[in-house]
């Protein structure tokens, strides 16, 4: 019977309480919890000089502070790559292909809290020269 009476009594607390502690916190902007994005993610295509999609492209990313490499991710059939989970701060993007001459997007900036997926210019891609 104890436990009971220590059960209600909790719970009798709690719905007199919460509602204060709500009331408190939901009003104040200082109380209020914002999800911050921390990284972001990169969505490109990689193209011919027609515009054409290439398909199979490596593209690397590479923080030019760092040094750090983001994976090599490879173009669909659309000439679409997708890197995900990159920190803020600057970037060179390069795609490569057999055949094809290398092309690097330099200097891509990736900003806290901006977007969730970055858009990047299309990388065009020259046939090497025989």
């Amino acid at each position: 019977m104890k436990s009971i009476k220590s059960l209600l009594s909790l719970l009798l607390s709690f719905l007199i309480v919460q509602p204060f502690f709500v009331l408190i916190f939901a009003s104040n902007p200082a109380f209020i919890i914002v999800a911050q994005t921390t990284t972001g993610t990169l969505v490109g295509t990689v193209v011919d000089e027609q515009n054409n999609p290439i398909l199979d492209a490596e593209v690397v990313v590479v923080n030019r502070s760092t040094g750090f490499r983001f994976g090599k991710q490879r173009t669909d059939i659309a000439g679409t790559y997708r890197v995900d989970f990159v920190p803020p701060g600057e970037y060179d993007i390069t795609a490569s292909k057999v055949g094809f001459v290398d092309n690097t997007l330099p200097n891509f900036l990736v900003e806290l809290n901006k977007t969730r997926v970055i858009k990047v210019p299309p990388i065009p891609l020259i046939p090497q020269s025989v």
